[in-house]
């Protein structure tokens, strides 16, 4: 699908939050207003002449004027989204059902269909209205949530209407663990599935096996929980207290308990999910934990943090020096593993207790290790929100705090496990 149709949109929301009735009416010295305000909010220059040919002030020799990529990006900036692609996304089922947009819309393409029937042959210019008449609309579709936020178990409703998509394979994908695509059927209109564990889960219309739309579905926890799980497939979540003496630890006492054999390798994960009130593409994350035999943990005595987010999440699995084979770094579209990358910096003494950052800014990650850079790697996919937390130990290891500063440096999170 071309961008006409969203950049009308784009054009309606920015005209809405100016109060303008028409933009086409505005004088210079508005345009140049606006191009100030868009390209401080962005931090990408937009002049007024572009603005002005966007909104129709100036003319083209274009029938639709389709602005340059940056362009677009800056206007969604300025709309409050991310980026172009997730404002397309999070107005997709809008601009499919708006009846002004779709006149708008029908418009720009009745124009520049007859301007290319006058500049070329009639017989040429009577296809083109012919093809336009008879199903040239990109297929439409809704796709739309209800209770997308809760505590486990937890139930959402998800609207649909897929009548005019011609392919017959739609489906659902409910992003669960072991995976789960459900077939819709053409004339239903409503489905729902339940989470019973918590998470941030992309929950993604399929069209040809193809995602066409995403609902995100965040299932909290009421504060820390804990699972332990081994390699040979057991899972227990542990009911019990284990923050004790102010660290995030589970006791010799509590892991006998739960029946499973100490030798058995098995990873202790620890698990926060709500809003935390930052982004993830401007933030720091601080931990301070250790992972020793003497506290539980298991060689290769594994730290990993993992900072779920709307869009995709950072990871960062340490080991000891030597294991760093197993080591691993992911930061939204961007995944590296030890196997096949140089990750010999994540190797190190865990022994003790260190402090564990991650700093994001101007889509690069920055990890530290008691203070010092280690390690940095770029990105292009935004990551949205912090939605979860979750920290991992091989074996029982121990956090002593985890905090969270915004781009400002202000502390938006912090639990230094007191009981």
């Amino acid at each position: 699908m071309n961008d006409s149709i969203y950049l009308e949109r784009c054009k309606v929301l920015i005209q809405k939050k100016v109060k303008s009735d028409d933009i086409k009416n505005w004088k210079n010295k508005d345009f140049l207003h606006l191009s100030h305000e868009i390209s401080t909010a962005s931090k990408i220059s937009i002049s007024a002449d572009t603005l002005k040919r966007v909104f129709g002030k100036l003319k083209t020799y274009k029938t639709y004027y389709n602005p340059q990529d940056e362009t677009k990006k800056a206007m969604a900036i300025y709309l409050g989204y991310p980026d172009w692609e997730t404002f397309k996304s999070l107005n997709n089922d809008l601009v499919h059902t708006d009846p002004d947009l779709a006149y708008r819309i029908k418009s720009i393409k009745f124009k520049r269909t007859i301007f290319f029937g006058i500049a070329g042959s009639f017989a040429l210019g009577a296809m083109i209205l012919f093809i336009f008449y008879n199903g040239s609309y990109p297929e439409s579709f809704k796709f739309t949530g209800k209770n997308l936020t809760g505590y486990p178990p937890h139930t959402s409703i998800f609207g649909y209407d897929i009548t005019r998509i011609k392919s017959d394979s739609v489906a659902i994908d409910y992003d669960w663990s072991n995976p789960m695509i459900e077939k819709l059927e053409k004339n239903g209109h409503t489905i729902t599935t339940m989470h019973g564990e918590p998470g941030y889960y992309h929950v993604k219309l399929l069209v040809d096996n193809k995602p066409k739309s995403t609902l995100g579905v965040h299932v909290l926890t009421r504060d820390w929980e804990s699972v332990i799980s081994t390699f040979t497939g057991i899972r227990q979540k542990l009911d019990s207290n284990y923050i004790s003496k102010g660290v995030l630890h589970v006791s010799d006492k509590e892991f006998k308990n739960t029946g499973i054999d100490k030798n058995l390798v098995h990873i202790v994960k620890f698990l926060n999910y709500k809003d935390f009130g930052v982004s993830g593409d401007n933030f720091e994350f601080e931990l301070r934990a250790k992972n020793t035999k003497e506290t539980g943990g298991q060689s290769c005595f594994d730290v990993k943090y993992e900072i779920i987010c709307e869009n995709g999440n950072i990871l960062v699995l340490l080991v000891e020096p030597g294991c760093h084979k197993y080591a691993r770094v992911q930061v939204s579209e961007v995944s590296l593993a030890g196997h096949n990358n140089d990750l010999s910096a994540l190797g190190q003494d865990v022994s003790d207790w260190r402090t564990f950052k991650i700093r994001t800014v101007e889509k690069k990650t920055i990890i530290y290790f008691d203070k010092k850079e280690i390690y940095r790697l770029s990105y292009n996919t935004p990551l949205g929100k912090v939605k979860g937390v979750e920290l991992s130990f091989k074996g029982r290891g121990m956090a002593d705090f985890v905090k969270m500063y915004n781009g400002s440096k202000e502390v938006v999170f912090s639990d230094e496990f007191q009981d």
